[in-house]
């Protein structure tokens, strides 16, 4: 497997480069990570972009104050606080209740204060810990929204539940949106540049099997790929009905396919390891299918950009958007065009 000089100097982020620098060189133009942790103890959401928990999740410290918190996923980044404030923003400011348990993050100018103050809503006293960044108000990006769970009392700003929102979660408000990373390899890729690579031979990616992609230079953080395929189709069942591998724009999946939302039966993707961003639609955490090609006749997928954590080297699976595939046959012609 070839290891390019040119792939290895790339992070996972513009913030990831950041986040290795002083603190104090911050300015307001750089980017960081917003992610979400889940304690199962206190049913609470915990979105941050503070180092003592994001170092955690990128496997670079250990955080003896997480208690029970498991990472949920990468949201999207915002400006750090560090610097001014850049146009076009506002700030996200984080509260916490500790008699509740309950950590919220907002935008709404009625909870704007500075660190250290305090405010009792509905009888709970919440105090300002941080204020986690600064979020687009105009980027057409993912965004990043508020909901609240009533029966155990707890705010949650995610983006990346779209239409799995788990059960007693109500949304209410949308905070800003969330910008993507900066990455060479994906801007070329979005500018329709020419890939560094493609694979030289299609492959099928089968309708009854996850089947994995053998690139032909390696996958590692940093690199951004796109699936192509010519109109296929194939079987989704015993009795022969046949199915585009893109789906019908028309024909959305439910809750109880592997990716709700998006066109029930067409082909996805997802990566094993580390999280796709994958534009469009966001951040995938590692074995969290996403959509793989476009949505019509011959449209290529969207571009999709690999941030590995290191642990394990990383898959690029297939499979399709169907509750049962072991009754499925046929393909899609896959060839992957690759960025680095």
């Amino acid at each position: 497997m070839v290891q390019s000089l040119a792939k290895l100097k790339w992070c996972l982020l513009a913030a990831c480069v950041a986040l290795t620098a002083a603190s104090s060189a911050r300015a307001s133009t750089v980017k960081i990570p917003l992610v979400t942790y889940y304690s199962p103890s206190r049913g609470d959401y915990f979105t941050t972009t503070q180092d003592g928990w994001n170092c955690e999740y990128f496997n670079t410290c250990n955080n003896p104050y997480i208690l029970d918190y498991v990472p949920v996923g990468m949201q999207g980044l915002v400006f750090s606080p560090d610097g001014a404030q850049p146009p076009n923003t506002v700030p996200l400011f984080h509260w916490f209740s500790p008699v509740r348990g309950d950590n919220f993050l907002t935008t709404n100018p009625h909870w704007a204060g500075r660190v250290g103050d305090s405010s009792t809503e509905g009888g709970w006293n919440y105090f300002l810990f941080r204020i986690e960044g600064f979020i687009s108000t105009t980027f057409n990006g993912m965004p990043l929204n508020s909901y609240f769970n009533p029966t155990v009392e707890d705010n949650a700003a995610i983006a990346t539940w779209r239409n799995r929102v788990p059960a007693g979660y109500t949304f209410f408000r949308t905070e800003g949106f969330l910008l993507p990373p900066d990455s060479p390899s994906l801007a070329r890729c979005m500018a329709n540049l020419p890939p560094t690579t493609t694979d030289p031979n299609s492959w099928q990616a089968r309708g009854n099997y996850v089947d994995s992609w053998v690139p032909q230079a390696g996958f590692e953080s940093g690199d951004t790929v796109r699936f192509t395929a010519p109109a296929d189709w194939y079987r989704i069942d015993y009795w022969g009905h046949t199915y585009p591998v893109r789906g019908y724009s028309t024909g959305l999946a439910g809750t109880d396919y592997p990716l709700p939302g998006e066109a029930a039966y067409a082909m996805m993707g997802r990566v094993t390891t580390g999280r796709a961003f994958v534009a469009g639609r966001g951040w995938f955490e590692a074995n969290t299918w996403f959509r793989a090609l476009g949505d019509s006749f011959d449209s290529p997928g969207a571009c999709v950009f690999f941030n590995g954590d290191g642990a394990v080297p990383p898959q690029l699976q297939t499979s399709y958007n169907d509750p049962n595939i072991s009754d499925n046959g046929g393909w899609a012609n896959v060839k992957v065009q690759q960025w680095f």
